[in-house]
């Protein structure tokens, strides 16, 4: 679901965070709490997107479902993302001073 709703763009901005939220929704991942997630690790990642933007120029079905499955490899399992979900923000990664994840135009300039 995620990719198919990714691979549709039908926004300018957000296309997979939305198609991410969506298919955890469709999953019942927001009342379980187990998450899809993104992969976390730079180079599974980086792999991720790069099949994840071939998939949205893919037109042949045999390669979608390659594609797919290769994608579907780099997910965190559940026990990983048990793991990142735990792990605490560290001032290096919080960049905000503690506003977290807010576009720049709705923080509060004071």
């Amino acid at each position: 679901m995620f990719a198919e709703l990714a691979k549709l763009q039908p926004f300018q901005d957000g296309n997979k965070r939305t198609a991410l939220i969506a298919a955890n929704a469709a999953n019942g991942s927001l009342e379980t709490g187990d998450y899809l997630i993104l992969p976390t690790l730079d180079l599974d990642r980086a792999e991720f997107i790069i099949d994840l933007m071939q998939y949205y120029v893919s037109d042949d079905a045999g390669r979608d479902s390659q594609l797919l499955n290769q994608m579907i490899k780099l997910v965190p399992d559940k026990q990983a993302r048990f793991h990142e979900f735990n792990q605490p923000v560290t001032p290096e990664q919080d960049q905000t001073a503690g506003i977290r994840n807010v576009k720049l135009q709705f923080r509060d300039p004071d």
